[in-house]
């Protein structure tokens, strides 16, 4: 789907090394990826864990000059240095398992299947529609809540 290359040596390259080295981030590849054949958005990220980080820069970033590729990058380096992919992982792992636990509290909860009219309380089918119908206002409440959040 996309092409990598590794951005050859210069200027930009170094500029790169040289703020990752800064901000202590453990670089090991920096990559190209040929967006321009699918958007004209420029970005950039990171991937990778431990020490073993890798960064990927558009290609359509190649037309800005290297001083505005680099403030892309301290962006990107803001995240990682602020922590916000772990914090993003741990809160919708809580929020997963909140799911989970609230589903199961409806799925087997016969009066609730019984109080809107259906016999069979075993069906896992009828179980997920009420509890669609009742999670949805409050999952829009949390949404609207953690975008309040500045992790």
């Amino acid at each position: 789907f996309n092409k990598f290359t590794e951005l050859e040596e210069g200027e930009l390259r170094q500029k790169i090394e040289e703020l990752c080295k800064k901000v202590e981030f453990p670089l090991k590849k920096i990559y190209i990826m040929d967006q321009s054949k699918r958007s004209t958005h420029s970005n950039a990220y990171f991937y990778g864990f431990g020490s073993n980080r890798r960064i990927v820069l558009f290609d359509t970033l190649k037309t800005f000059p290297n001083n505005q590729i680099i403030s892309v990058l301290c962006h990107e380096l803001g995240h990682w240095t602020y922590m916000h992919p772990l914090k993003i992982f741990c809160i919708n792992i809580a929020h997963m398992l909140m799911l989970f636990f609230l589903f199961g509290l409806f799925k087997n909860n016969a009066e609730l299947y019984q109080s809107f009219g259906f016999v069979d309380t075993s069906s896992n089918f009828i179980g997920l529609s009420l509890f669609i119908m009742f999670y949805f206002p409050v999952e829009t409440i949390l949404t609207f809540l953690l975008s309040l959040i500045h992790i």
